[in-house]
């Protein structure tokens, strides 16, 4: 209708020059968009990151004893706690205690984790030192590999060598050989041949 085509015109005059010529309005807008969205975004990273002792505990594997020794000792640092007191780890502690485990898997001692902690927490200037201690630990771990596969090569051998006397054994004896104190002749009861004669079997008490 022609009314309603002029009032949704004079509806459209009305609100774009509010909106498109009000540059500082539209900034505001968006910059609390922004600013709502950035809220968000960090309370989910909070709510992602901030997990109890037993969460920590269920994703590493560990005990809560453990985790408790790990920062007693100093492996990882202080742990956040809330108001209630329960501690709280940060998405930091989780990588920390990540490349601990690694550390552990490949036969790290708990002091050479500790020296390695140590070396961490002076920032930039201790790369090169932690850089040597992992190639050493990494030529360790590398050697084991070696010996290990040495171990698992000579178990193979040893197994494919315990099949075949298996094999072995289930084979059908060959005809003609002796089988159990038996000879082939034994194995026959049919009636002697044309020109044979029986065997004479001695009977109990006279000599054969």
């Amino acid at each position: 209708m022609p009314g309603d085509g002029k009032a949704v015109a004079g509806r459209r005059a009305c609100w774009w020059p509010s909106q498109i010529n009000d540059t500082a309005a539209l900034r505001a807008g968006f910059n609390e968009a922004l600013d709502l969205e950035r809220t968000l975004i960090s309370r989910i990273n909070a709510m992602e990151t901030s997990l109890t002792i037993a969460e920590v505990a269920k994703r590493t594997g560990l005990t809560a004893y453990t985790l408790r020794y790990y920062e007693r000792i100093g492996l990882i640092a202080a742990v956040p706690r809330a108001p209630g007191g329960q501690r709280r780890y940060a998405s930091a502690d989780m990588d920390l205690l990540d490349f601990l485990l690694r550390l552990r898997e490949t036969g790290m001692s708990i002091q050479g984790m500790q020296a390695f902690v140590r070396l961490r927490s002076q920032g930039d200037a201790s790369v090169g030192e932690r850089r040597e201690m992992l190639e050493r630990h990494l030529a360790e771990v590398q050697a084991k590999v070696a010996a290990l596969q040495q171990s698992m090569q000579a178990l193979s051998l040893k197994i494919d060598h315990y099949r075949e006397v298996e094999k072995t054994k289930k084979r059908p004896p060959l005809s003609g050989k002796a089988r159990e104190g038996k000879t082939s002749n034994d194995e026959h009861t049919t009636e002697p041949g044309p020109g044979r004669q029986p065997a004479l079997r001695a009977w109990p008490g006279q000599a054969s």
